[in-house]
């Protein structure tokens, strides 16, 4: 028989497409069905496809033979033999103008384990699926996981790159050198602006303030503790305030349905956090300001709080104004101002012109926030969010404690 056949026609031909069945071993039927699924859809063999249907089809040669194929020829193909670029390499590149660590393989199932690793240690990432490359923010945690894990499968590494992981590594061996911190009650690593903050605000670390340097340590960067002695440390604080002090994020937020809104007071006493700012949503805004004042009436004197904002007097919720009057909550803010209320979707002028800055910040209903005031609570490490469920539009930004 005349040999014009190429390597598709031969495989469906050992299918049984085109003449009499072969005997398909059962372990092959599934690769060469796909394989046959695949050239049907227009989609050429890649060439390390070519090569393992080659290796297949010989072994089945006898078959060919009995049923009148002889000496087949498997040069020949239907469709242009696909060279994929299995190139694997990690780089820097930028993406719309931002810096990126690009980390480029293609599927490969080994490599998807460190793949999983690094997305989870590098949550800010996206894929190009067209070319393979995946994007990661440019950090010094991205440069030295990526490295890391990928290095031992044979990736071709930037010369920065490998040299800033080697930087990185020395640094994580010797974390005492390099990451600030509180090693042994004494602060170490920070710039002397930080150090001197720190110091100024809560006094050399000791067994008692050591939580409270954990609870501040996003406001100059510490990043490590000596658990030991931070867990007797935090052991003086309620519950709440422990889990405060742990928070992973800025952002937390507090079930009213488990706390009641005196644990919350309790918490910001035991960890210092005055001078707060309080966001007061728009409606029943008289509800909410009447749950602060009773819960901060027993720490702080009237004349520390001050309500910046007023409702109108032909509404029903005139009584608002009316109880700020009468508990004379209606004072300026200045250095001795321990309380500052605002509603949720304004700042107030006196505000902005005022040096007083807050500790930390106190929404009284989870919510998305308007752009300006979004940008001014975002300057601070605390921001706490009080309500009984979180609302959809915060996103992942917050975490529950």
């Amino acid at each position: 028989m005349l040999n014009t056949y190429t390597i598709e026609d031969y495989l469906d031909i050992l299918l049984g497409f085109h003449g009499p069945n072969f005997s398909v071993d059962p372990l092959d039927t599934k690769l060469l069905h796909s394989l046959h699924n695949q050239i049907n859809r227009s989609i050429a063999l890649t060439d390390r496809q070519y090569e393992l249907l080659k290796l297949k089809l010989n072994a089945y040669s006898d078959q060919y033979k009995e049923n009148g194929y002889e000496n087949i020829d498997l040069s020949n193909t239907r469709l242009p033999i696909r060279v994929i670029d299995r190139s694997r390499w990690i780089k820097t590149l930028e993406l719309e103008g931002q810096k990126y660590i690009a980390v480029r393989f293609t599927f490969n199932k080994k490599l998807l384990g460190s793949l999983e690793k690094i997305k989870k240690l590098c949550p800010n990432n996206t894929y190009d699926k067209e070319n393979k490359i995946h994007f990661f923010a440019y950090n010094e945690t991205s440069i030295f996981n990526t490295v890391d894990l990928f290095q031992p499968h044979d990736f071709e590494i930037e010369e920065q790159l490998l040299e800033k992981h080697k930087q990185l590594k020395a640094m994580n061996k010797n974390k005492n050198e390099y990451v600030p911190g509180i090693y042994n009650f004494k602060i170490k690593n920070l710039n002397q602006h930080a150090f001197e903050y720190m110091i100024s605000s809560l006094g050399e670390p000791n067994h008692n303030n050591l939580g409270l340097y954990k609870d501040r340590r996003y406001q100059v960067g510490l990043h490590y503790f000596d658990e030991n002695e931070l867990d007797q440390s935090l052991q003086q604080f309620t519950i709440l305030a422990q889990k405060i002090a742990k928070r992973k994020k800025r952002h937390i937020f507090i079930n009213s349905k488990i706390y009641q809104f005196d644990r919350v007071v309790e918490s910001i006493l035991e960890l210092d956090r005055f001078p707060m700012l309080i966001l007061i949503p728009t409606t029943n805004s008289l509800e909410y300001l009447s749950k602060c004042y009773e819960g901060f009436k027993n720490v702080l004197p009237n004349k520390s709080n001050a309500v910046l904002f007023r409702k109108d007097n032909d509404d029903e919720e005139s009584e608002f104004n009316q109880f700020v009057k009468d508990n004379k909550l209606n004072n300026t803010v200045d250095h001795n101002t321990k309380l500052v209320y605002i509603t949720d979707n304004k700042i107030p002028k006196p505000l902005l012109k005022s040096t007083w800055r807050p500790s930390c910040v106190l929404a009284m209903q989870s919510l998305r926030f308007f752009n300006r005031t979004e940008a001014l609570i975002n300057q601070h490490d605390l921001i706490i969010h009080y309500d009984n469920q979180i609302s959809p539009f915060v996103g992942n930004a917050i975490e529950e404690i």
